[in-house]
């Protein structure tokens, strides 16, 4: 990697490399010398080409931007942003630096208080070129596949201009950056890098209540889970889902780790609790067992769809599971013995719901419960000759 900036970046080089070690990577770091930003990449025998890095970090800062801005006559300033657009622009097409990647730093605001608000209608003014060039910069980044911007915008915005930076270590150093702000900086770069190496978050793992929806679905049911605009704390998991979605949209995999997947499905529907109260059902015994073993069928088949790659291993463990010819015991079981286990484990359902709805009772205080309960769980397991669906199992019990 190389480092090229127009302030001092000693602490920054520093930084980076350390962050690298934290991220797995020995980075071997060429830094430039003070100022040389122009001469290391027009010159091609300068030592920016003879190191040959496979990343390049351009830091161009606001400060130095500022003060040439200043030496400008006014008819001059409204060029300011182009000016530095060409650089960036012959830096990405040149093709000794092609097969590069450039990683540069964009440009945080400075309100040098010149025009106020007004600075928005002047095209002259330092704050109108710093955004056009902010702007401009991501449609370069679009235009060169080489080019990444590090967005140390975006860390002002965040953080606060007086955390990103210390007019008294500017004075004495020319160091831009605050000692605080580098590793923040340096973990951006690092970020960049790690992406293009194909390494970075893939995948979002969510439990269901009190992260995707307030509340416990199970306990409180549909009415009684915070979620949606105007309702309190709900909507800071509506805001949450929808920016889950925006990693979706990304490319990001979403994945739903909760015990209560297939009881959501069977128990906040709208359509089953008016059924029920039409009918008059909710207090219905014959009603109540015989969706819970419609219950259980799910939790079986999920299991096995859990365990089978292709259409045929699914109906494979379904025959098995009748007939019981997986059984790691002696002998093999047949229907009657499997309708049993079934009608067990469906028992331990309805015991868990009418006294300690949504306890875990392997996690029982009562060793005795604990251990029927963990052997009926092992029990349905065996029977399928198996264990690596004791996952699937333990989440829905």
């Amino acid at each position: 990697m190389a480092l090229v900036g127009d302030t001092a970046t000693q602490f920054l080089a520093t930084a980076i490399q350390g962050t690298g070690v934290e991220r797995g990577y020995n980075i071997d770091l060429f830094e430039a010398e003070y100022n040389q930003v122009e001469r290391q990449f027009m010159d091609p025998t300068s030592d920016l080409y003879q190191f040959d890095a496979d990343f390049i970090v351009v830091f161009q800062s606001t400060h130095k931007l500022g003060e040439h801005h200043s030496t400008l006559p006014q008819e001059q300033q409204v060029m300011l942003a182009e000016e530095r657009l060409r650089f960036v622009t012959s830096i990405c097409a040149n093709p000794a630096l092609a097969s590069k990647k450039i990683i540069y730093f964009n440009y945080p605001e400075i309100e040098d208080t010149v025009f106020g608000s007004y600075a928005n209608k002047v095209e002259s003014s330092f704050t109108y070129h710093i955004r056009k060039l902010n702007y401009e910069l991501m449609h370069l980044s679009q235009q060169f596949p080489n080019l990444f911007i590090c967005d140390i915008a975006g860390f002002q915005n965040k953080f606060g201009r007086d955390e990103m930076f210390a007019a008294n270590v500017y004075t004495s150093t020319e160091m831009i950056l605050n000692i605080d702000a580098l590793p923040y900086v340096a973990s951006r770069v690092m970020d960049i890098v790690c992406a293009i190496k194909g390494q970075f978050k893939k995948c979002l793992i969510l439990d269901l209540d009190n992260t995707v929806w307030g509340g416990v679905i199970g306990d409180d049911g549909l009415e009684g889970i915070q979620l949606g605009h105007g309702l309190g704390i709900g909507k800071a998991f509506t805001e949450f889902q929808m920016w889950v979605k925006k990693l979706k949209q990304r490319g990001i995999i979403i994945c739903v780790a909760s015990k209560n997947i297939l009881v959501a499905i069977l128990e906040i529907d709208a359509p089953r609790k008016k059924f029920e109260k039409k009918y008059k059902l909710k207090n219905n015994e014959l009603y109540k067992w015989t969706r819970r073993g419609l219950t259980f069928v799910l939790w079986v088949i999920g299991d096995m769809i859990f365990r089978s790659a292709t259409i045929g291993d699914f109906f494979g463990l379904f025959q098995q599971m009748w007939t019981g010819s997986g059984s790691l015991f002696m002998g093999s079981y047949g229907p009657f013995t499997t309708g049993l286990l079934s009608i067990l484990i469906l028992f331990y359902k309805e015991f868990n719901d009418e006294y300690n709805r949504n306890r875990h009772f392997i996690h029982s205080e009562k060793l005795l419960v604990s251990i029927i309960f963990t052997g009926l769980m092992i029990a349905y397991i065996l029977l399928l000759g198996e264990l690596k669906g004791a996952s699937f199992i333990y989440f829905q019990f």
